[in-house]
């Protein structure tokens, strides 16, 4: 019990450029088909839900915050899995991404953020994980009661991005003890 105490509290380092998060071939092309998915169906509901992409100040932002996360989530799937470029990507997407779902909070905006938790938590060091989820949830809350979002999706979306991360390190724990 003592040794896995003092395993959790060593010193963490972030690996060198050339080390990849996972090996080739960990990551299933079913989950990779369904992030693909995800992505397609926020592409094509935000832009019907209100308010509509380009409608004032916040349909403007909408739009600017769904351009980011398609350029951020390209840059992901590119990144060949190396941890500096993974890092990065997530960021972008985790700020642009709670944007959008703060901005947006009756479409399916919120998924990005999701994805961004989940994959953080089963892919990154706990620090960086973390760091990536409260992201999300700041820049959500931020947007949200910025445009006066309901107290139910302020408390909710947040729980959700927060949920998946949990749910997310499981599976990492998981992955590091096969």
């Amino acid at each position: 019990m003592l040794s896995t105490f003092s395993a959790r509290r060593a010193p963490r380092t972030c690996p060198p450029d050339d080390v990849r998060v996972t090996g080739p071939g960990q990551m299933p092309r079913a989950i990779e088909l369904i992030r693909t998915l995800v992505l397609v169906m926020v592409l094509v509901t935000v832009p019907f839900a209100t308010p509509h992409v380009g409608d004032g100040a916040q349909g403007i932002a909408i739009g600017v915050a769904l351009g980011v996360c398609v350029i951020a989530w390209i840059a992901w799937v590119r990144s060949e899995e190396r941890y500096p470029a993974v890092v990065v990507a997530l960021a972008v997407l985790a700020a642009a991404g709670g944007t959008l779902a703060g901005l947006s909070t009756f479409s399916t905006a919120v998924a990005i953020g999701c994805v961004v938790t989940s994959a953080a938590g089963s892919r990154l060091d706990f620090e960086v994980s973390a760091a990536l989820t409260l992201e999300t949830v700041a820049a959500f809350l931020i947007a949200g009661i910025a445009v006066g979002a309901p107290l139910g999706t302020l408390v909710g979306y947040p729980a959700a991005f927060l949920g998946l991360w949990a749910f997310g390190l499981t599976r990492r724990e998981y992955l590091l003890r096969a």
